[in-house]
């Protein structure tokens, strides 16, 4: 049986609790005009629309290198919002846009593994 997918790219992430922690994602894709948003929230009380613990802020920039457009986001948790994760919790993010024709896409998205220092 053929199977048509769109689902994000699945990308783990582990951190110390109270730890700032920052990664970073390039895309082969010019995103200017592009609205991103970003998020980490409960797995065992997700619903729907599962409501974020917090949001790592982020930045983006493009650029052309070689004829190639990308972009790079990167994505920052302070140490007050890593402590605000549970060492026992069950946490995913996600990062996902919004197309200037207003389409969205979750982009790439996984689970959070939090540790004690």
């Amino acid at each position: 049986m053929a199977t048509i997918s769109q689902i994000p790219g699945d990308v783990g992430i582990q951190l110390v609790r109270a730890d700032e922690y920052s990664w970073s994602l390039r895309i082969l894709k010019d995103l200017t005009g592009y609205t991103l948003s970003t998020g980490i929230y409960d797995a065992s009380l997700a619903s729907n629309a599962p409501p974020n613990i917090t949001s790592p802020t982020f930045t983006s920039t493009v650029a052309t290198v070689a004829g190639v457009v990308r972009t790079t986001v990167v994505c920052t948790l302070t140490e007050t919002q890593t402590a605000l994760l549970d060492a026992n919790g069950n946490y995913r993010w996600f990062l996902r846009w919004v197309s200037p024709g207003g389409v969205t896409r979750t982009i790439v998205s996984g689970q959070i593994d939090v540790r004690l220092p």
